[in-house]
């Protein structure tokens, strides 16, 4: 017969293993449950983003670009544009943005795969379940202010901007050669670059726009169209391209997100594309104009009623090349891999820098008032053109290998 004590002692053995196995049973419940909601999270996200289409397209780089209504468009998800009313296109470019002689002059042009929506459509690149996840982890690890920063473990870059203190700044355009560094699948980047932005450091407003060759961010080592923006500093506004509400679209045949068709060929053909980004004079919004088939092509805009000290100017602007290792261990290549040794055929280049005044006048300034900023002149370096025609004024070249920066 077993005794009362032992009866007791056995009692309290199978519920303390019923418990156990009850908090085992609910700890896996909860990660269960944890995954679902991650699941419906995303599923949600791409509900959001993604928008019913009038048409779909489809590259051979396994991209799908989606014409959607340009009133359905994701930007008015955002909370300060539900009763936005649509800029279809600028009420005015800056004078002198477009000189046709000189593009003509110009021996190598930009080439992306021709796409043409519907009318009252954009054109908007379908965002997949894996475009969200790996944005997201990137995100986290994304220099905050990288090229205004002294020192940033991982991060380098070979840059110039203007310094005038007391100017206000309504724009900048610069042609950026088209070229793709070799770069891993582990969260790192390459880019080149144009920057527009203002306030301080911690708080900035920044429009960013350029290439960039980011496997975790596009799940390839294309070169592609990308932005960034925020209005405080990178802390809780803005994201890259279009995977946030915020840039209103209005481009049937050009997007944030593209694939180039041909890119630049160290001692061969020099491929480069122009990005201009300005402030209405009239609506104050942030335009991005690309050029396409040989004419401006305003791509669209960032509502001024997103940003704080943007809303106004910038203060900065600033163009070239970055590149960013988040172990920041052996180092990569920065435009075409190679230093820029004097010569505007092979060197990857930041062409003619140029800044939008308060009358909306494209101008330029004195070399002697760009400065460069260059992180690693062991692994990159930048070097100022020395001007035999007029489209190579304030250019720089600039790259690198990289290595153990």
């Amino acid at each position: 017969m077993v005794g009362l004590k032992d009866l007791k002692m056995r009692t309290i053995f199978v519920l303390l293993m019923i418990y156990m196995v009850l908090c085992k049973s609910v700890a896996e419940g909860d990660r269960s449950l944890s995954k679902k909601d991650d699941n419906l999270d995303l599923g949600l996200q791409l509900k959001l983003l993604n928008k019913p289409a009038v048409k779909s397209l489809y590259t051979k780089y396994g991209d799908i670009y989606d014409c959607v209504d340009i009133k359905k468009q994701p930007a008015f998800d955002h909370p300060l544009l539900k009763n936005h009313t649509i800029q279809m296109k600028p009420s005015s470019f800056p004078t002198g943005l477009i000189d046709e002689e000189l593009l003509e002059s110009i021996p190598s042009k930009t080439e992306i795969k021709s796409i043409r929506c519907p009318p009252q459509t954009v054109l908007i690149r379908r965002t997949q379940k894996e475009d969200i996840v790996r944005a997201k982890s990137q995100v986290r690890r994304y220099p905050r202010n990288a090229h205004r920063l002294k020192a940033k473990p991982g991060y380098h870059y070979a840059t110039f901007q203007v310094e005038i203190s007391d100017l206000k700044y309504y724009g900048a355009k610069v042609s950026l050669s088209l070229d793709q560094p070799k770069v891993s699948s582990t969260n790192q980047f390459s880019e080149a670059v144009l920057w527009v932005e203002n306030g301080p450091i911690d708080q900035i407003n920044s429009i960013q726009v350029g290439w960039t060759v980011n496997p975790k961010l596009f799940g390839d080592n294309r070169t592609r169209i990308f932005s960034y923006w925020t209005a405080d500093g990178f802390h809780k506004t803005g994201c890259f391209n279009l995977l946030c509400p915020g840039f209103v679209q209005v481009s049937r045949v050009k997007t944030i997100g593209m694939a180039y068709e041909l890119v630049s060929v160290y001692g061969g053909p020099k491929y480069e594309d122009h990005f201009y980004v300005f402030k209405d004079p009239k609506s104050g919004n942030w335009w991005y104009t690309g050029y396409k088939n040989g004419r401006n092509e305003p791509v669209g805009y960032w509502p001024s009623s997103l940003f704080t000290s943007l809303r106004d100017f910038a203060n900065t602007i600033s163009s070239g090349g970055e590149v960013y290792n988040p172990t920041n261990e052996h180092s990569f290549q920065m435009g075409n891999g190679h230093f820029p040794m004097g010569n505007t055929l092979l060197a990857s280049s930041a062409r003619r820098l140029q800044y939008v005044d308060q009358k909306s006048i494209l101008g330029d300034v004195h070399t002697s008032l760009l400065r460069f900023k260059v992180s690693s002149p062991k692994c990159y370096k930048a070097e100022f053109v020395k001007p035999n025609r007029v489209y190579w004024i304030n250019s720089i070249l600039f790259g690198g290998p990289g290595g153990a920066c």
